[in-house]
């Protein structure tokens, strides 16, 4: 629900958890007129050169890694479900859209960059190539009816969206959300 409809009997109720690594999420739907209606998760990844500390760390190492005030959305970031990945970058010419169900309970979405990982002697080698400045999380979810759908729409200005379908809301329903943040080679 993107904002509130007068006349309407629909309350979400968000409880956070912050334990670490992990942040966990449980949404409450309220009120007769949200019973029936589709609840979707929107979660719209921004991934950032030099976004956490190993940037700092690795600027003092490497003159060649790019200012973060200077540099967009990283090229290779990956969304996966089971073993489906879908790739994004911030200079396709046109809209890449999927679907993937899961097929296990709970299910599993994560999105992440993926650098490459060259030799750091090669010739114009930046941070952009080190796996060790990967990133990205994982968020797990009831998967009863639900599917995932990934939009990548043209261009650096339009961000992808990965839409995590749950099927139509019954009667007092929770939605659990558990999310893992991680970096490093994975």
């Amino acid at each position: 629900m993107k904002s509130a409809i007068a006349g309407t009997d629909i309350r979400v109720r968000y409880d956070n958890v912050v334990d670490d690594k992990k942040h966990k999420i449980r949404v409450s739907i309220l009120g007769k007129d949200a019973v029936g209606q589709p609840v979707h998760m929107r979660i719209s990844p921004y991934f950032h050169q030099g976004w956490d500390n190993d940037y700092i760390k690795a600027k003092d190492r490497d003159p060649k890694i790019p200012d973060p005030s200077k540099v967009g959305q990283e090229q290779n970031v990956y969304a996966k479900v089971n073993n489906e990945e879908f790739a994004y970058s911030e200079s396709n010419l046109i809209q890449h859209y999927k679907i993937i169900v899961p097929d296990n309970r709970p299910a599993a979405l994560s999105i992440f960059n993926r650098n490459p990982g060259v030799d750091p002697s090669a010739p114009g080698w930046t941070i952009d190539d080190n796996p060790d400045m990967n990133r990205g999380f994982t968020v797990t979810f009831q998967a009863d009816r639900a599917s995932v759908e990934m939009i990548d729409p043209p261009g650096a200005a339009n961000f992808v969206t990965s839409i995590i379908n749950l099927g139509n809301h019954s009667f007092n329903r929770e939605y659990d959300f558990e999310f893992e943040y991680w970096h490093g080679i994975r």
